[in-house]
């Protein structure tokens, strides 16, 4: 595992520009759509402050993983893809906005606003305000020394600004696809000259407005469009100045010029000292700006393909107390290879799906009971979904990963093929997309009856209530096969090891173990 505690953002960006690094499909949402939330993060960028980490997962196979370009909802067709490629599975938020930000990617061949992952959100352009001459002095906004031309260059690798400081001097502008604005991406070129774009950032009444999304990119149209605003600031400051400075009289100029020059030259024109030292002042915070994009403070944790299993757990330990990133999100993104409806939703749909009751099966004791049912949902009775909040409960997904493991790969029920390997995280994420989604109905199927059995046999009234996971997964494999399910004498069996291993204690440690080692059970359903 690679740890890159400073990251260079300008590479970054295009690396996602070159669809190098995508973004698997997790259904995940974005949803840092607050502009002032959007703002601290480019504020802590600009003011060299850690904006803690992203983790990628290197690959070799860009179609393991149905996978977006960052900051769109269209899948990608990864068939064209070629070479190694990075998973982002933790930093869509952060990267999303900081490439929205920094750079014109994320619009680049875009047809349609509805194809953003969050278009209110993203229709944004952030510039760095830089207050004019005249209302610069004593300004608490004039942190670049732009008033004096004199930009603070020991801050430049160790910079005292604070993120608050930075925020104030961030405007943000936004705009719609048709409204023809200059720095509007969907603005055909021919009406969003340099020279257009140029004029708008010195229209403002009392600042300079510098975009940063130009920042980042080093093509020759970009450069001319920086020249061409820097140039226009340069020439509408220095005429600000010189009006001043007319306005003076003798001594009052000679100790104004003195700000600005150690060396008085009475045949140097004025307006080319003012003009000289813009462009020095110009050099330092242009590079102070492309510094903090190549210097960003963002941690990369980098996985390599063989341990996909620990890029989950770094995730976790990253996120505790938010939404952890699962090897079910994984799995997700892999069925969404070969199927476009959504696993979690297709989920969602079985467990919600009432099933026939086999009353031939049920105890005694619960005959009068279920005679007066006709269907039953053991699934959600269990609270396996919670319908306020529509989200699947993570114990359910911990087992539906762990018996569509062990049906994906002993698939005949043969119980000296079950190993421990089999409910492993590498071992799941190895299944193939096809057999994860031809199975996923049937798992769901067993599940569902496996609650059927712990409520009508053993009390069980809630998912909560299951003692071992491993319990409910075992039970869920047995009861895939319908002949086991519809067996009176089956369910009197299991119900027997259910109360054995209960009392006896026998998954209270080394549960895993445990858990292959009454896979033995199988056998005396066979005979």
């Amino acid at each position: 595992m690679e740890n890159k505690n400073v990251s260079d953002l300008t590479e970054l960006i295009k690396q996602i520009e070159a669809n190098e690094i995508l973004l698997p499909d997790f259904q995940r949402e974005f949803v840092w759509k607050d502009v002032e939330q959007q703002k601290q993060l480019v504020a802590s960028v600009l003011a060299r402050m850690p904006i803690g980490s992203i983790l990628l997962l290197q690959s070799s196979n860009p179609k393991e993983f149905s996978s977006k370009a960052l900051g769109r909802k269209q899948i990608i067709n990864t068939s064209e893809l070629g070479g190694n490629i990075e998973y982002l599975l933790d930093g869509q938020q952060r990267m999303t906005v900081l490439t929205n930000v920094f750079s014109n990617d994320i619009f680049q061949g875009l047809t349609s606003v509805n194809d953003l992952v969050a278009p209110m959100a993203l229709k944004r352009r952030f510039f760095i305000k830089l207050p004019k001459w005249k209302s610069a002095e004593n300004s608490e906004e004039d942190i670049f020394g732009f008033h004096d031309l004199n930009f603070p260059t020991n801050n430049i690798d160790n910079p005292t600004y604070l993120s608050g400081e930075i925020m104030p001097i961030l405007e943000v502008v936004e705009f719609n696809k048709n409204d023809g604005k200059v720095f509007n991406p969907f603005t055909p070129e021919e009406k969003a000259t340099p020279n257009d774009l140029a004029k708008f950032c010195i229209s403002k009444k009392d600042s300079y407005l510098i975009p940063l999304y130009l920042i980042t990119s080093n093509d020759q149209k970009t450069n001319r469009k920086i020249s061409r605003i820097a140039t226009k600031i340069k020439d509408d400051y220095v005429s600000d100045m010189k009006d001043y400075y007319d306005r003076l009289s003798k001594d009052e100029q000679e100790k104004f010029i003195k700000k600005y020059t150690d060396e008085p030259d009475e045949d140097r024109k004025i307006e080319d000292i003012f003009a000289g030292n813009f462009n020095a002042w110009w050099t330092s915070f242009n590079e102070y700006l492309k510094d903090c994009i190549k210097m960003t403070a963002l941690s990369q944790l980098v996985v390599s393909e063989a341990q996909r299993g620990r890029a989950i757990d770094i995730y976790e330990n990253l996120n505790r107390g938010g939404v952890s990133l699962n090897t079910f999100d994984l799995m997700t993104a892999k069925v969404a290879v070969v199927s476009s409806e959504g696993l979690y939703q297709r989920l969602i749909k079985y467990i919600l799906e009432p099933t026939e009751i086999d009353k031939n099966v049920v105890p005694e004791r619960m005959e009068a009971e279920v005679a007066k049912l006709t269907n039953y949902n053991a699934s959600l009775r269990l609270g396996c979904y919670n319908e306020n909040n529509n989200t699947i409960a993570p114990k359910y997904l911990n087992a539906f990963l762990d018996v569509i493991s062990l049906r994906c790969y002993n698939p005949d029920f043969i119980p000296r093929e079950y190993k421990l390997d089999y409910i492993k995280q590498d071992k799941i994420l190895d299944l193939n997309p096809e057999n994860i989604n031809q199975n996923v109905e049937i798992v769901c199927k067993g599940i569902d009856r496996a609650g059927f059995f712990l409520q009508t046999r053993c009390g069980i009234r809630k998912l909560s209530e299951v003692n071992n996971l491993f319990i409910l997964v075992l039970l869920a494999c047995i009861f895939i096969k319908d002949k086991w399910f519809h067996d009176k004498k089956v369910h009197n069996l299991l119900e027997a090891w259910y109360w054995c291993v209960i009392f006896s204690g026998e998954f209270d440690k080394d549960q895993n173990r445990n858990f292959i080692k009454n896979t033995a059970v199988y056998n005396f359903l066979n005979k």
